[in-house]
């Protein structure tokens, strides 16, 4: 867990560590996948009616998550997905690389594709992108890296931890 900057971004997507100003890491990425997932699936916006006080009080204490559609087929991994990755406690989320590897086969399946070289690819691009990433991190300094980071959090400092004309 890290202690980062807490209630940035818009409330609709915000795990509720982040809206409470909570340690918190990856994981609340998570969430904010998960409910974009349901806009995405269900062409709605989640909490649409919902003014600020109403979504603290019914999404974040007491744990209201958006509703399966009707359309949605009963049998399908859709929702339960989704759930996995609203979770309440974060370490119980889901890892998104699990769910990236679900949703790669899904589409794999749609298009007709075999699963199993798809699979491959993906694993390709991964090990590419992590060698590439580990061998760009080693070329700059600690140096640089710390004043990068103390730049960044002067400036977040000097910002207000709410917006002003609130996304929601």
């Amino acid at each position: 867990m890290y202690l980062l900057t807490g209630c940035t971004g818009s409330l609709r997507y915000m795990a509720p560590e982040v809206r409470w100003c909570l340690p918190y890491n990856c994981r609340a990425d998570v969430y904010s996948f998960g409910i974009v997932f349901w806009q995405i699936c269900s062409t709605l916006l989640p909490f649409s009616s919902f003014n600020r006080e109403q979504f603290d009080q019914r999404v974040l204490r007491d744990g209201l998550r958006p509703k399966m559609q009707s359309w949605w087929p009963n049998s399908s991994e859709l929702y339960s997905k989704m759930q996995s990755c609203w979770e309440v406690e974060s370490s119980k989320r889901v890892d998104l690389s699990n769910m990236c590897n679900w949703l790669s086969h899904e589409l794999s399946l749609i298009r007709g594709e075999d699963v199993d070289s798809t699979r491959k690819v993906l694993e390709l691009r991964r090990s590419s992108m992590s060698t590439s990433r580990r061998s760009s991190n080693s070329r700059r300094s600690s140096t640089s890296r710390f004043s990068n980071f103390s730049q960044r959090l002067s400036l977040r400092s000097s910002r207000t931890p709410f917006h002003t004309a609130y996304d929601f």
